[in-house]
């Protein structure tokens, strides 16, 4: 298919740029004036027909070429123009624009190089004059029609429905009866050790992944599921990546794994004895053999566990599905009706009977795709007249044939503004699936010139309505919310449906192209404009483009690239970037010559090691914006940033080692995103008066406030004007301890906040009093939604925060002053006196550190003080006596907090507690015996650490009966646990994972260590069993054990007196068995033990074989001996699992090491192991070097001495391949 070719919002962008005032006066210096005059009469020319010919294009390929012709020579004329211009802005930036003329003159009548440069611009600008010219000459071939160009307009956004940020039930149509079936067949799934695999497949736009969402979300599925897992497949079914996926989706965090075996591992880990639903989303690839590889992972789960594959390939679905395929069909012509009128007529009641008519039409076009449906609905609802309703109806493009992209989208395309068009075809930048950060995407179309400058201190705004606007009319979808980590600030992400991928793909078809390995990167030959690389890269592969200088947008999506000094030379060459992306990348030092990318927009060098940019990038003067986000060695900024005059937004959150600000910064009056800003009262550096005139937006994080020289000057700042500022931080830096400085309690009470701040840190504040703002003023604060007061060492009361009514998260830490919270002090503020006035209403969260000094802290009397609170977390307050009741809360940790004893009735009342953490109180874990209540059954996860009080006394045992919800218990360095009852045990019969580590006076189940050890075998719901450094345990019954059938890892080490190890369970897939000197033999069991995967075996001294069994641990791919000098021998059936083994490391087993070197008994089958670490030590054990090296694709082999050259330490790693050996 050849992409269409739409061009009318570039050429406007040209056209404007050649008819600006310097361009004028410019072009008379250098003699171009005419030329320049020339161009603009061309452009209008064409830009006159430009609606016809788009229109036309798709019967008429010689059109489409000529189009594709000048879109071409639109784009060089524009490089030339911002080359042209460039010279200008340098001078701007220094002189206002009369004087810079006058130097200009100066400049270029002078006899230098200067000379060159404009003789040069001058030629380009002819060239480019010519080329047009040729190109418009064409033009009377095709015998187009002028008109209006573009008139299609936007509706103001108040006169649109908002998009949702979420998947919403409501909104679908006709999609009730497929989703039951579809979760009656995933809860009737059970029997089978392998997930069973339900296939939903049909044409694209049908909403298969909308109708995957609403089975997802069925209460039904999510009750009966233990983990749900959504992974976006699309058309790469890359096994690594998508277990990769699978992994970061239960975890919700990133996995930076890449290899497939301990992939796999990972994967066992987290989902062994779960019932699983996993969504693989939009599947393409019909190659069985990466399915299988698939599947063969997958069956790690529980039996019932299930997968959704949706697909548009019918042969995709039958290789996957284990069950008949679910064949999604298109909507009736009555839903796709219901869906059409909602979005086209909205909550109007009158239909006016001559649309519906025709609407009823078009919906016969849409062929019961909801899809095509909303878009024409969408689409409908910015049409009035009935001529405007059948002129999309009897539109050409229903008849086209042979175009892959659907009729509708092209006329849902065709339909939108110019700059909306423009906006949206960027979007091509991005893979399938990709989540793309809205304030990103809005920088990058600023930085390619897309956004209409009607306005350019607006650009933003601008920006946010296109996006919403495309967004309304369905071009964006999944649009949601995501707090950023390790921030407290948060981004709107969005995705776009794969056919409105397509469309995007289509029209940028030979400008943009997204490699993903160094093979796929176009040819020499190509005209790429926009490049966004998705694998880590050496940006040296990007040479084979260097003849398309005309490259725009550069890319890293993968989050990494290697940058070598012929990386950079390679990249110079790009002369007209706008966007340049090296976030993650290797870069330790910015040598970059930026002068060399004087077009430059955008700038990302985030997460890099630089210590200091180069002055040079100070030339950048289109520069608008600059992230060098947690460039954490970085302590200096460019002493020229003021002359960076078009500088947006930059980027400092993280920059920690950054000393101070260069002076000037307040000369940048478009900067409206300055995250970060170093104070410094010397001479020659960035004063707080810097930020009196910008108009800063979104977060603010000032530092070093005691560098602030006067109250005026804070003052002066007026902080309380920026009323687009949303998170405001205030630091006067880490030596919270030295003396107070004269005026600082009046510097913050000058530093007001706006009203509209809604997180606001106060940090290292050495006054004693809080301001009057913070006191008094409730309503300034009424956005307030998270306050953290930290280090603010000298105030003795808290602020009045409980009369904040959208206050959510509170945290207070390190301020030692404070004695007492609550009752007699301000911190209920007037909710404390009134009781009609809850006191913080909104409070979810609440944490609590180092406050050395409190107390006491109270509660309002007869009434809740916290009636939302979910989560509170107290920790490091060692004088801490009483705390409130916290009726609502879910999860409580306490960490020591050794005097707490809060009053009785302190865990009756948490009717809902899910999560317990107690860590060194003594008081609070007797208190949590003794209380008898009723609300243990909502109790899932308990940790009790350093315990010295006895615990499980029998007078409290009735109070572990009713734990029948306890999912995970872990007591550790509780010497208080001398026995752990059976009484207990019993009681934990939903209990999952149990640790017990370090509890030194543990000697069983009852107060007699030869009353038979520890009785575990009545957890028949235990996956994770870790007993570790219980000295004096000397005893876990043979039988324990064995039955647990749902056992799955097993930890058992550091008994020192325990000479027999208890039988294992066949379930088991991971043991370690550690520092167990007394014992001998391991279980025979173990060799039974057939879906075994890893085995660690470390410090048993005495060990002098393994179990032998036929036919045993045949999954064992891991096996790990170390300190083990009495095992001289592996048993027969061990290896003949030796060759399905993918890691073998031994150490400190002199016999067996030799065993398994190169001529030993065992090398024939440890040859074959890919990964295999054998030490041997042969002559004397005095190691000089131990090195352990992971490769990955190569063979490494590192050789050291030992004493005196006479023997040697031999290591081998391979990876992928085999080896000979080293000998």
């Amino acid at each position: 298919m050849v992409a269409s070719v739409f061009l009318s919002p570039l050429v406007r962008v040209v056209l404007d740029k050649s008819v600006t005032a310097i361009q004028r006066r410019l072009g008379k210096i250098w003699g171009v004036d005419k030329e320049l005059a020339k161009l603009k009469t061309k452009l209008s020319r064409i830009q006159a027909v430009l609606q016809d010919a788009e229109e036309k294009q798709d019967t008429n390929q010689a059109l489409k070429d000529w189009l594709a012709k000048l879109k071409d020579a639109a784009y060089d004329a524009e490089d030339i123009l911002d080359e042209f211009n460039y010279v200008a802005l340098r001078w701007e930036a220094t002189e206002n624009c009369n004087q810079m003329i006058e130097k200009l003159q100066v400049f270029f009548t002078s006899r230098d190089n200067s000379l060159l440069f404009r003789d040069r611009m001058a030629q380009k600008i002819k060239d480019i004059l010519v080329r047009i010219d040729e190109i418009a000459a064409e033009q009377c071939m095709f015998q187009l029609r002028t008109g209006g160009g573009d008139v299609i307009a936007r509706p103001s956004i108040t006169d649109r429905q908002q998009t949702h940020s979420s998947y919403s039930e409501s909104e679908v149509v006709g999609r009730k009866e497929d989703k039951k079936k579809i979760v009656e067949l995933l809860v009737s799934q059970s029997g089978s050790k392998s997930a069973a695999v339900v296939p939903i497949w049909g044409i694209g736009g049908l909403g298969k992944t909308t109708l995957a969402q609403m089975v997802y979300h069925d209460m039904t599925v999510v009750q009966h599921f233990d983990k749900r897992i959504w992974v976006c497949v699309l058309d790469d079914f890359d096994v690594p990546k998508i277990v990769k996926a699978i992994i970061e989706s239960v975890t919700k965090r990133k996995c930076k794994v890449s290899d497939m075996d301990p992939l796999k591992e990972e994967l066992r880990e987290i989902l062994k004895s779960k019932r699983f639903l996993l969504v693989l989303d939009d599947v393409w690839d019909e190659n069985e053999a990466k399915w299988y590889g698939l599947q063969d992972v997958l069956t790690v789960g529980a039996e019932g566990s299930s997968v959704i594959v949706t697909t548009r390939s019918m042969k995709v679905s039958s290789i996957v599905g284990t069950v008949e395929a679910y064949q999604l069909r298109p909507l009736s012509e009555h839903d796709c009706w219901l869906l059409f009128k909602k979005l086209a007529f909205g909550r109007s009641t009158e239909e006016p009977q001559n649309l519906v008519t025709i609407g009823q039409k078009i919906v016969k076009k849409c062929g019961g795709l909801p899809l095509a449906a909303k878009m024409l609905g969408t689409l409908m609802s910015l049409k009035s007249k009935e001529q405007e309703w059948r002129s999309v109806m009897r539109s050409d493009i229903w008849d086209l044939r042979g175009n892959q992209i659907l009729p509708w989208l092209r006329l849902s395309y065709n339909h939108l503004p110019s700059d909306l068009k423009q906006c949206f075809s960027y979007c091509a930048i991005f893979p399938k699936g990709y989540e793309i950060d809205k304030d990103m995407l809005i920088q990058l179309w600023m930085a390619n010139g897309l956004i209409p400058a009607k306005n350019e201190k607006k650009l933003e705004e601008e920006g946010h309505e296109i996006f919403t606007e495309l967004a309304w009319r369905c071009f964006f979808q999944d649009i949601k919310e995501n707090k950023i980590l390790s921030d407290s600030d948060t981004k709107t992400t969005c995705k776009m449906h794969n056919l409105i991928h397509d469309l995007a793909q289509s029209i940028m078809e030979n400008e943009c192209h997204i490699p993903d390995n160094p093979d796929s990167v176009p040819n020499r030959n190509s005209k790429i404009r926009h490049l966004s690389i998705n694998y880590f890269a050496d940006l040296s592969d990007i040479d084979t483009l260097q003849s398309s200088k005309g490259l725009r947008t550069l890319l890293l999506l993968s989050h990494g690239a290697f940058v070598y000094p012929r990386s950079l030379a390679t990249l110079s060459k790009y002369m007209y970037l706008r966007v340049l992306d090296l976030g993650y990348a290797s870069i330790s030092d910015c040598h970059l010559s930026m002068e060399c990318f004087k077009l430059l927009r955008y700038l990302d060098i985030s997460y890099s090691d630089i210590e200091t940019l180069p002055e040079n990038i100070c030339s950048l003067v289109y520069l608008q914006t600059l992230k060098l986000i947690h460039c954490e060695s970085l302590f200096k900024l460019p002493t020229g940033m003021r002359n960076m005059s078009r500088l947006r937004h930059l980027y400092l959150d993280g920059c920690y080692s950054l000393r101070y600000m260069p002076k000037g910064m307040g000369q940048l009056k478009h900067l409206r995103t300055l995250t970060r800003y170093v104070l410094d009262s010397k001479s020659g550096r960035g004063s707080i008066a810097e930020l009196k005139k910008l108009d800063l937006h979104g977060m603010l994080e000032l530092c070093n406030l005691d560098k602030v020289n006067s109250i005026a000057d804070a003052k002066d700042v007026n902080l309380g004007s920026k009323e687009n500022l949303r998170v405001l931080r205030l630091d006067w830096g880490m030596s919270a301890d030295q003396p107070m400085e004269r005026d600082v309690e009046g510097v913050l009470e000058a530093l007001q906040p706006p009203h509209a701040i809604e997180k606001f840190t106060l940090q290292n504040y050495r006054g004693t009093n809080f301001p009057a703002w913070l006191r008094r003023d409730r309503m300034l604060l009424n956005n307030l939604v998270e306050i953290i007061l930290t280090g603010c060492s000298r105030c003795e009361h808290l602020p009045p925060l409980g009369q904040l009514p959208s206050l959510q998260v509170l945290e207070i830490e390190s301020m030692d002053s404070v004695e007492f919270m609550g009752d007699n002090t301000s911190f209920y503020g007037n909710a404390g006196t009134n009781p009609n006035s809850p006191a913080f209403p909104s409070l979810m969260k609440i944490r609590l550190h180092n406050m050395k000094n409190l107390k006491i802290w109270k509660g309002m009397r007869e009434r809740p003080s916290f009636p939302q609170l979910a989560s509170l977390k107290i920790s490091e307050c060692p004088q801490l006596t009483t705390i409130p009741l916290f009726p609502t809360t879910q999860n409580l940790e306490i960490e020591s907090c050794s005097a707490l004893r809060p009053d009785r009735g302190f865990f009756e009342c948490m009717k809902s507690l899910g999560r317990l953490e107690m860590h060194m109180c003594d008081e609070l874990t007797v208190l949590l015996e003794e209380e008898e209540v009723e609300t243990r059954a909502s109790l899932q996860e308990l940790t009790i650490r350093g315990c010295q009080e006895h615990m499980f006394k029998f007078s409290s045992l009735g109070m572990w009966k009713k734990m029948n919800s306890l999912q995970y218990l872990s007591v550790e360095w509780c010497d208080g646990l001398h026995f752990l009852p059976v009484e207990v045990l019993r009681g934990l019969s939903s209990l999952k994972c149990l640790r017990i580590c370090y509890c030194h006076n543990l000697i069983g189940s009852s107060s007699s260590a030869l009353d038979g050890g520890l009785q575990l075998q009545y957890l028949t719901s235990l996956e994770k069993l870790a007993i570790t450094g219980c000295d004096k345990l000397a005893n876990l019954p043979l039988d324990s054990l064995r039955n647990l059938t749902t056992l799955n890892v097993i930890e058992l080490g550091g008994f020192q007196n325990m000479t027999i190890l208890p039988e294992f369970p066949e379930s088991l897939l991971h043991a370690i068995i550690t520092k167990c000197p007394q014992v001998n033999s391991l279980p025979e069991e173990l060799g039974c033990c057939t879906a075994l995967v890893r085995l660690r075996i470390q410090e048993l001294p005495n060990l002098c074989s393994l179990p032998e069994r036929r036919h045993g641990l045949n999954a064992l791919e891991d096996l790990t001996i170390t300190d083990c000098p009495d095992l001289i021998s592996l048993p027969s059936s061990l290896l003949e699992c030796l060759p399905n083994l993918k890691c073998l490391y031994i150490k400190k087993c002199p016999e067996l090491e030799n065993k398994c070197m190169r001529g030993g008994e065992y090398w024939d089958f440890v040859s074959r192991i890919p990964f295999r670490s054998i030490m041997a030590e042969v002559f004397n054990r005095k190691v000089f070097d131990y090195i352990f090296f992971y490769a990955l694709s190569v063979v490494y082999v590192f050789v050291s001495h030992i004493a005196n050259g006479e023997a040697w330490l031999i290591m081998v790693i391979i990876s992928g391949t085999t080896s000979p050996g080293i000998k």
